[in-house]
């Protein structure tokens, strides 16, 4: 596999042609993802010009994420490379659904929260589709640097295409961007349908075909059957871990967090319209990508002390954006505060991949999705009535004050403090069944 191209730094990975093909799909359906929600979000606010839809709609956006464990077992067993070409074809085909009501002149609030959901959850498998394969595209000591490079370029994707979508949101309109992004979803669908992905268990290299592949359709059907003992695997496996604290620190923070990010639009509003939408949410991603960057840099570092520090500093610079005065300030202090976030979301993933074992990490990073994105609809929600009763700056202080508790829950728990460097992560550290 990777092993031959190994050299120092990311140059192997640069090499890697499957890395590419993943990468290169996901760089572009991101970027199509990105342009989406701040479209949606907007035209929401747009057509209701009331934050307790704005609310609504992010909810109904976070909601798939409930159901996000369900695809664990499925994507332990069917081909990764057919779930992805078959989510990209499906959110193709939904993006022109508005562009052609705009065009019959039906297009209102309530097409639009009906297709937010179903669209957010078929995309939904991609993320821990990727996630569980990963490990069999790059070496194992590799996969700090290879989530880093991932999430670094995809943080700068977000990034530019939410500066991008306000700008093209000021000048041709919402709707359009969901134009631009039934091609971009195209364009992601040949580049998936072309990945090969390799086994889980020594193969032909030069095949490059997985087990999974090889396998017939009895076998495929008797597999599925066996998908209810699978998830529960997968749930056993992370009681008594360090994960289920972690995760439910996260669930709860994510309340806070939500709330703010999804009435952005309301505040952007405040300030100086599509614009500023744009810009706040391009300093939020722009944040995340530098902190993702640097991650390996601090992979020696212990998580705990990361996840501690990184997360109390968060909180204080959202805080003080919100207390600044004028766009440019606000944006500055917004994207410095998702620096420690960027950081402490790929140290995590990386040694959530090297310490879990290959044939279960399909289901459990599809249970932390789900665990950590739990109260993320709730948090929509709260936040758009939060911001029609009371207004929207104490919603956006609570936020930035949700990101202080939650670093000082992780620094109050030993199990969490304690927590290794990356780069000492092994499987006993999450063996359940050692405790």
């Amino acid at each position: 596999m990777a092993g031959a191209l190994r050299v120092d730094g990311f140059r192997w990975i640069l090499r890697n042609r499957t890395f590419q093909k993943m990468f290169s799909g996901r760089v572009i359906t991101d970027f199509g993802d990105s342009l989406y929600y701040i479209g949606a979000m907007w035209l929401v606010w747009d057509l209701t010009q009331n934050p307790f839809y704005v609310g609504l709609a992010g909810a109904l956006v976070n909601v798939s994420r409930l159901f996000t464990f369900l695809y664990g077992p499925l994507i332990d067993v069917i081909e990764v490379r057919k779930l992805l070409v078959s989510t990209q074809l499906i959110n193709g085909l939904g993006m022109l659904i508005v562009p052609l009501a705009a065009g019959f002149d039906v297009l209102s609030v309530w097409l639009i929260l009906l297709l937010i959901p179903i669209l957010q959850l078929v995309n939904e498998i991609v993320y821990p589709a990727q996630d569980s394969v990963l490990p069999r595209i790059v070496e194992e000591e590799e996969l700090p640097r290879a989530n880093s490079l991932f999430s670094t370029t995809l943080g700068g994707v977000d990034a530019g295409a939410n500066a991008i979508a306000g700008v093209l949101i000021s000048v041709i309109g919402a709707v359009s961007l969901f134009l631009l992004n039934a091609g971009t979803f195209a364009i992601a669908l040949l580049l998936f349908f072309t990945l090969t992905i390799p086994s889980r268990t020594n193969t032909d290299q030069g095949s490059g075909q997985s087990a999974t592949e090889e396998k017939n359709t009895a076998s495929r059907k008797k597999k599925i059957k066996q998908y209810g003992t699978d998830l529960r695997e997968g749930i056993s496996y992370i009681r008594g871990t360090v994960l289920l604290p972690m995760m439910a620190g996260l669930m709860i923070s994510n309340i806070g967090i939500m709330a703010g990010t999804t009435i952005m639009p309301t505040f952007a509003d405040s300030l100086s319209g599509p614009t500023a939408y744009g810009v706040l949410m391009g300093a939020l991603g722009a944040g995340t990508l530098l902190g993702t960057a640097v991650s390996f840099l601090v992979e020696d570092y212990s998580l705990g002390t990361v996840a501690t520090v990184g997360m109390m500093t968060a909180g204080v610079l959202w805080i003080g954006s919100i207390a600044a005065p004028g766009l440019g300030v606000t944006a500055a202090l917004l994207f410095l505060s998702m620096v420690p976030v960027g950081i402490f979301e790929v140290l995590f993933v990386s040694t959530i991949q090297a310490g879990v074992e290959d044939a279960l990490l399909g289901r459990v990073m599809s249970l932390l999705r789900t665990f950590s994105g739990g109260l993320l609809p709730v948090g929509s929600l709260l936040g758009g009535i939060g911001a029609a009763q009371i207004g929207v700056l104490p919603v956006m202080y609570t936020a930035g004050g949700s990101l202080v508790l939650l670093g000082l829950y992780f620094g109050l728990s030993s199990e969490i403090r304690s927590l290794p460097a990356v780069t000492n992560a092994n499987q006993e550290l999450f063996d359940s069944t050692a405790k």
